[in-house]
């Protein structure tokens, strides 16, 4: 897997909108110890309080994942990916996108990446 581009707390786009990016892809990652293993997770992407995108990982991908987590014993916990496309990805205003994590028993919370469209409006990048 090549990354190009990749980006981690803000998104600066020296344009003031709307923007249409060609592609933006999100890799997921959630965690658990193996003595807790998810029975059922779905990621989603959420713009602003908009859902953009959610996948269900199915019960075999996560007993799939847990056996080969299982079968390495220097390894203290279930890992399980995901990786989501939008293409074309529509940016109309400042936003900003969070990833959640659902599990059988709660919600888990990624960090968010703030998207900024013309800084030069932007009064909370001044110094």
């Amino acid at each position: 897997m090549t990354f190009v581009g990749v980006y981690q707390s803000k998104l600066i786009i020296n344009h003031p909108g709307p923007v249409s990016l060609p592609r933006l892809c999100v890799v997921l990652t959630a965690q658990t110890p193996k003595e807790k293993p998810f029975e059922s997770l779905r990621f989603r992407i959420l713009q602003d309080d908009t859902l953009l995108r959610e996948i269900v990982i199915s019960p075999e991908h996560i007993q799939t994942a847990n056996k080969l987590s299982d079968d390495e014993p220097s390894c203290s916990f279930h890992s399980y990916g995901a990786v989501i496309t939008l293409q074309p990805f529509n940016i109309e205003k400042n936003c900003v996108l969070r990833i959640r994590a659902d599990t059988e028993s709660e919600e888990l919370a990624a960090s968010a990446l703030q998207i900024i469209l013309d800084p030069s409006e932007s009064p909370s990048l001044s110094s």
